[in-house]
């Protein structure tokens, strides 16, 4: 666990430092995941591959288009207004989340959810340096909050096809 947070964390500092654009690195990412998925499945005994059904094909697809958004808007996030800003921004994905549960899902807001939507909603404006869309600040959060909202949607189009295919499977479908 320490590690992944670790590595996590670590994501925007190796995007800024990367002197590659945000497609380049995203490419880069998702070839190493397939790689370090394609190991783990082959030394796993738990990982049995499935046929994917055209409904699967579409849903997992959607999933890998949603997934690469999220990760080249983040690192254009980093590369135009700084890994602190990028991070922040991203962070409103649990808002999205919450809004689009109860839009997508039809499941009940609670009183909770809306005081840590409002609350997230404050914590942006806060960290919005100026409001002027010429400020590159300014354009890196807005990039950083569209990846929050892809993740979002990804973690949700993930939460509704869960089960039909192994984990590790979709994953390297995804990536």
């Amino acid at each position: 666990l320490h590690i992944g947070a670790l590595m996590f964390g670590l994501t925007g500092v190796f995007g800024k430092l990367a002197a590659a654009s945000a497609s380049v690195i995203v490419l880069g990412r998702a070839g190493f995941a397939v790689i370090a998925l394609a190991c783990f499945a082959s030394l796993s005994r738990q990982s049995r591959w499935h046929p994917i059904t055209l409904k699967d094909a579409r849903n997992l697809l959607l999933s890998g288009l949603l997934l690469a958004a999220h990760w080249v808007s983040f690192f254009i996030a980093v590369k135009v207004a700084g890994v602190a800003i990028a991070t922040l921004g991203f962070a409103s994905f649990p808002a999205f989340t919450v809004l689009l549960e109860g839009l997508i899902f039809r499941e009940r807001i609670r009183f909770n959810e809306i005081v840590l939507v409002v609350l997230v909603s404050v914590g942006l404006i806060l960290v919005t340096p100026s409001f002027d869309l010429a400020s590159q600040a300014t354009e890196g959060l807005l990039w950083a909050i569209a990846s929050g909202l892809t993740f979002s949607l990804l973690s949700l189009n993930n939460r509704a096809n869960a089960g039909r295919v192994p984990a590790v499977q979709a994953a390297m479908w995804q990536n």
